[in-house]
């Protein structure tokens, strides 16, 4: 029970990249893990780029603290009063795994389609089935059909099942029955 509460822990380092606001998010988080020991605060993000007013910062910095990308840094001010205290920016530092998890955020973003990708185990074979289509003829390609699919064969029963004089070419049928 430990380790699936500490696995769900270590997943919810990933909310950030799916929640509403996500490209908030990845911009803050960008800011925190694109320099050396970064602590900042939601005025220091405004200042960088963000644009969002600050109160909307902060609450995406708590979020990400929350969820255990950040921390917040122990404030070290002078200060005379308690509201005095009070009135200073909250300053966060992106977690060890915090800045794992965003690198991996930001390599599947930047990653391409990988649908239209060919492996390249796979280059030669696409290669040879090409030149070999090149050599066919129009006039001996089969006509085409009007489905991409074919159509599904009915459940078997006695009266479906294949004679033995059908041809080898619909086994579709009596491989399942």
């Amino acid at each position: 029970m430990a380790s699936q509460a500490a696995e769900a822990e270590r997943l919810r380092l990933y909310t950030y990249a799916t929640a509403q606001e996500a490209s908030s998010y990845v911009a803050i988080m960008r800011l925190f893990v694109g320099a050396l020991l970064a602590e900042r605060s939601a005025h220091d993000l405004v200042e960088r780029g963000i644009d969002l007013p600050v109160a909307a910062i902060d609450q995406r910095l708590r979020y990400l603290e929350q969820n255990g990308n950040l921390l917040a840094s122990p404030r070290e001010v002078r200060v005379t009063s308690i509201a005095e205290y009070q009135r200073q920016p909250a300053r966060y530092t992106a977690t060890s795994l915090g800045v794992r998890v965003h690198r991996q955020v930001e390599e599947v973003l930047a990653a391409t389609g990988g649908a239209r990708e060919v492996p390249r185990e796979l280059l030669a074979a696409v290669a040879h089935r090409l030149t070999e289509l090149a050599a066919v003829s129009p006039a001996d390609m089969p006509p085409p059909t009007r489905r991409a699919w074919p159509r599904p064969s009915p459940p078997c029963s006695s009266s479906s099942r294949p004679s033995p004089a059908r041809s080898p070419t619909s086994t579709a049928t009596s491989d399942r029955c």
